[in-house]
């Protein structure tokens, strides 16, 4: 359930999760069995 609220710390937020969200694929293109047991977010 994705509601949008205009509220800085809701921004924060989400530009967190998509730093989180690169830097897993990062690790997870460096370490192939890592992404062979995980199913895509």
């Amino acid at each position: 359930m994705l509601l949008y609220i205009p509220d800085p710390s809701i921004h924060q937020l989400v530009s967190w999760l998509q730093e989180a969200t690169l830097w897993l694929n990062l690790q997870s293109s460096r370490m192939p069995h890592f992404h062979q047991g995980r199913t895509c977010l």
